[in-house]
């Protein structure tokens, strides 16, 4: 079986690593033209991070969802046919990413594929060329926030140079589906306002997005200044207010998983893939709460708690 071909119910074992990596990239070529923050490669980055907890004895329930859903949808076969037809003339000798930004920026997506192709020819593959969309669509945090960060850790999994283009194409196909607002001028809030945002966010979808813009904040790419600029402009616009100390439910979980590790997340991510509702979201924002169980002052786990009773609660997330 080739590495882009189905995966077929993958069993734990020491093949685990293979298994995700084969998983995360047929995420990111499949054919999804629903909302950015419940991709395919949001749902099984999310899967990779849940299962790391338990990496020598992986979720065979987990695994096997993962398969079936992947399989489930259709692939995208025509990615490298702008690669193919491009011409050494066509290619030039000067490139510009200017070019590629305007291009997206205007919806133009005949020359963005074009000047996407150009610049990952002459670059001879670089992975650079993500960063460069990333902060791109991070023009948008609310709409492509979760799904940036998402799909820059499933290509990081296994970062190799024959997989760059599929991740390009990838973020391609997703930010044409909502327009680009133009740059915006970094704000001066502070990255401690991202607790509070946090705090005062109650739908699950919200979550997803706060976690994964504060781990690119947090992150060492190249291109992080830009990223910076486009979160701190969207924390700007969020409630950052202060709300006392709102009611919160028994942390002891959340307090034993930070000390000790385990298999508490993993056990809750089967109990969402068993009540078969709202399983992609569901599990995307169950891995969102994962990362503030490790990240919030201690004080806070009792509302963490509660956002998870929430989740586990709530079959309509949305």
């Amino acid at each position: 079986m080739s590495e882009s071909g189905p995966l077929n119910n993958p069993k734990p074992a020491g093949s685990l690593k293979k298994n995700l990596a084969t998983l995360l990239l047929q995420s990111a070529t499949t054919v999804y033209n629903d909302d950015p923050i419940v991709h395919p490669v949001v749902c099984m980055n999310a899967v990779k991070n849940i299962l790391g907890d338990v990496r020598d004895s992986p979720s065979e329930i987990l695994l096997t969802y993962a398969g079936n859903y992947i399989e489930g949808l259709k692939q995208r076969e025509k990615d490298r046919k702008v690669l193919e037809d491009m011409s050494e003339e066509g290619i030039g000798l000067t490139i510009f990413i200017s070019d590629l930004e305007d291009a997206c920026q205007q919806g133009n997506a005949a020359q963005v594929q074009e000047e996407a192709a150009r610049v990952y020819l002459v670059a001879d593959g670089s992975p650079a060329i993500l960063e460069n969309l990333a902060e791109l669509a991070l023009q948008n945090v609310e709409g492509y926030g979760g799904f940036i960060y998402h799909c820059l850790r499933a290509f990081a999994f296994k970062p190799e140079k024959e997989r760059v283009w599929s991740f390009v194409q990838c973020i391609l196909q997703t930010i044409k589906k909502q327009p680009l607002p133009e740059p915006h001028k970094g704000a001066d809030n502070r990255f401690d306002d991202m607790q509070p945002v946090f705090l005062n966010c109650e739908q699950p979808i919200d979550w997803i997005t706060v976690a994964a813009v504060w781990r690119l904040w947090e992150s060492e790419y190249t291109r992080l200044p830009g990223f910076k600029r486009e979160i701190s402009y969207w924390i700007s616009n969020q409630n950052t207010t202060q709300n006392g100390n709102p009611d919160g439910s028994n942390p002891d979980n959340m307090v034993k998983f930070r000390k000790e590790g385990g298999n508490y997340f993993v056990k809750l991510a089967e109990n969402i893939i068993q009540s078969k509702k709202q399983i992609v979201e569901r599990l995307a924002a169950l891995e969102a709460l994962r990362f503030f169980v490790k990240k919030m002052p201690i004080d806070c786990l009792p509302i963490v708690a509660k956002k998870i009773n929430f989740l586990m609660d709530n079959n309509e997330s949305r």
